[in-house]
């Protein structure tokens, strides 16, 4: 396993494509020639350094919120997001939704932000309070791009939120700058609903690659 830590969001990028590149794996599905490594287990020391800022990789800010607002709305729908992300439509449906919305399986389903919340208060040490976001007919739907988080697994220990992202693959150059402030947004607002503040965020990939 191919471990990665950081204070800031920065420098876990940074590490992390630079240990990507310099890795022998190269594997091309469906035909894209990527670098890889796997697994690769990233650490953010210091969750609230979520914005990535590089004179390459540069990241609209606006997007950023946007695409929080969006998944915390619990929407799927293409016309909310497009405003913000000019390249949502590439996942749509002609019905025009998105169907693999993080956001709708969270804050909608029986089995997201709100149980996490409510085992948390219930019992602080539990190991239970994980939120599913993959489910078994993801992988049985080919047509479109399909979750590549599998779930949130939430832990208070020592008084702190921790939380571990599990995701099947990631890009890590395209899409984990997004998925980090994405998540860390989220463990914040787990952390201001349970009135603890929050430990380190982790990002765990099958796949992590370039």
């Amino acid at each position: 396993m191919k471990i990665i830590n950081a204070e800031t969001i920065g420098t876990l990028l940074q590490r992390t494509c630079y240990r990507i590149l310099s890795s022998n794996l190269k594997p091309s599905p469906r035909g894209e020639a990527t670098k890889e490594i796997f697994p690769a287990f990233l650490c953010l020391m210091e969750p609230r350094s979520r914005i990535f800022v590089d004179s390459i990789r540069k990241l609209d800010i606006f997007e950023l919120i946007g695409r929080f607002a969006w998944e915390f709305s619990g929407s799927e729908d293409l016309s909310f997001i497009q405003y913000y992300s000019k390249q949502a439509f590439r996942f749509a449906n002609p019905e025009g939704a998105i169907p693999s919305a993080y956001g709708k399986r969270l804050f909608t389903g029986p089995n997201g932000i709100a149980a996490v919340i409510q085992i948390l208060k219930n019992d602080p040490d539990s190991r239970r309070a994980f939120a599913l976001i993959l489910n078994t007919n993801d992988s049985m739907s080919t047509d479109l791009e399909y979750p590549c988080i599998a779930g949130l697994h939430f832990l208070v220990r020592d008084s702190k939120l921790y939380l571990t992202t599990y995701a099947r693959s990631e890009s890590c150059f395209r899409i984990l700058p997004f998925d980090i402030f994405l998540f860390t947004m989220i463990q914040e607002y787990v952390s201001v609903a349970l009135g603890i503040p929050m430990g380190s965020y982790s990002h765990f990939c099958g796949s992590a690659h370039y």
